[in-house]
C-alpha cells in the first residue's frame, strides 16, 4: 500500500495540481492528498497515517500554527518555502528541525528534493520488479557520427508512451545537460558510489531522476575522467539495482566504449541496436566488429545485435525542437518498423 503525502497549502489550486502531478507518476511512492487547512489535515490524520507532511513554511514558523500542527502525526515534515534554492534548503536544514524546499519550481524538481529529504525512510516497497519483465535495450556502434544518440533518445521517448522507461547515457560527453538546461546535483557517478556503498535506496535513486520531453533519465557523469574508475561490471550491478528497486519496465542504454563497458552490459541486454552507415569504410568497420565478437566466443552478443541504417535528421532545428523533429520524422518511422513500440 502506498504511503500518504499530505500537501498543506492555503493556495488550494497549487496543492491540488501538485497532488495530481504526484499521483500520475507511477514511480512516486506516495499517494498525495491536498489540504487547505490544518483542521482538515488533522481530521484526515485521525483516520489515516501520514508519512510525509509538505506544508507552507508559514505553518512551521508561526508558533500559533505550530501548536495546531502538533496534532498532526507525520514521520517527516518538509516546508514549502518561496524563493529558496536547493543549496540553501539543505544549509538551513542544519539549523532547523525541518527541511525546506522551493515552493515555486518545476514539479519534477520539487519532487526530487522531497525524495532527497526522505532518504533513509522506509517508504518504498522493495523488490517491486520481482516477476515483472524488464526489457534492457543496448545501443552501440563501432561507427562514429551514425545517429546513435539521436536513435537512443527517440527510442526512449517512444517507449515512454507505453511503458515506464529509463534512459542511461554512458557517453564521455553527453548532450543532456545542454538540452535540458539543468544543473545536476546528483549524477551517474553518485548512483554508482551509493551502489558500491550499499546505500542506493529507491528513495535515493528516484531523487536523482530527471525528465526531458517525457524521457526519464539518470544524469550522466560530470567528468569524463570518472568513467575510468567504473567497470562494465559496475554498470551491470547498477542496472540490476535499478531493476530491483524501481518500477521501470524498459531501460535504454546509450553506450560508447565496447572494451570493459559495452561488452559486459551487452550480456544482460535483450537486444543491441547498432546504427551503421552505408559507406564502404564503415561497412568494413562494422563487419570487423561482428567478426571480433565471433572470434572471441561472443556469438550470443552477435546474435542479438540488430544493424539499423539510421536516417539523416529531417530538420536543422535546435534543442528540444530537434528531438521533436526526430520523433515525428523518419527516425520515429524507423523505430516503429522495429516493433519496439
Amino acid at each position: 500500500m502506498k504511503k500518504i503525502l499530505a500537501i498543506l497549502s492555503d493556495e488550494t489550486k497549487y496543492a491540488e495540481r501538485l497532488s495530481d502531478y504526484c499521483n500520475k507518476k507511477k514511480s512516486f511512492m506516495f499517494t498525495a492528498v491536498p489540504f487547505e487547512s490544518i483542521e482538515a489535515c488533522a481530521e484526515f490524520n485521525g483516520k489515516h497515517d501520514i508519512e510525509v507532511l509538505l506544508a507552507d513554511s508559514k505553518y512551521l514558523e508561526n508558533d500559533a500554527f505550530g501548536r495546531q500542527l502538533s496534532d498532526i502525526r507525520a514521520a517527516r515534515v518538509i516546508g514549502l518555502d518561496s524563493g529558496i534554492s536547493f543549496e540553501k534548503a539543505f544549509a538551513d536544514a542544519e539549523q532547523s528541525s525541518y527541511l525546506h524546499v522551493g515552493k515555486y519550481q518545476p514539479a519534477d524538481m520539487l519532487i526530487r528534493e522531497v525524495m532527497a529529504g526522505c532518504d533513509g525512510m522506509d517508504v518504498f516497497t522493495a523488490n517491486t520488479n520481482i516477476g515483472r519483465p524488464v526489457r534492457v535495450i543496448g545501443v552501440y556502434s563501432p561507427v562514429s557520427r551514425c545517429g546513435k544518440t539521436s536513435f537512443a533518445l527517440t527510442l526512449s521517448r517512444m517507449l515512454s508512451k507505453k511503458r515506464k522507461t529509463l534512459y542511461l547515457s554512458l557517453e564521455e560527453f553527453s548532450c543532456l545537460g545542454i538540452l535540458s538546461g539543468e544543473r545536476y546535483e546528483m549524477t551517474l557517478s553518485d548512483a554508482i558510489y551509493h551502489m558500491r556503498q550499499g546505500t542506493l535506496t529507491a528513495e535515493r535513486l528516484y531523487s536523482m531522476i530527471h525528465t526531458l520531453c517525457g524521457v526519464e533519465y539518470l544524469p550522466p557523469m560530470r567528468c569524463a575522467e570518472d568513467r575510468n574508475a567504473v567497470s562494465g561490471e559496475d554498470y551491470v550491478r547498477l542496472i540490476n539495482e535499478i531493476i530491483r528497486n524501481s518500477l521501470y519496465e524498459a531501460i535504454v542504454i546509450d553506450m560508447e566504449r565496447f572494451s570493459d563497458e559495452a561488452s559486459e552490459i551487452a550480456e544482460i541486454c535483450n537486444v543491441i541496436y547498432m546504427p551503421v552507415l552505408d559507406d564502404v569504410m564503415n561497412k568494413m568497420r562494422t563487419e570487423s566488429f561482428i567478426q571480433y565478437l565471433i572470434n572471441s566466443d561472443r556469438t550470443n552478443i552477435a546474435d542479438k545485435t540488430v544493424k539499423i541504417n539510421t536516417p539523416k535528421p529531417d530538420s536543422t532545428a535546435q534543442g528540444t525542437a530537434y528531438l521533436d523533429a526526430l520523433l515525428y520524422g523518419s527516425m520515429g518511422d524507423l523505430i516503429r518498423e522495429l516493433g519496439e513500440v
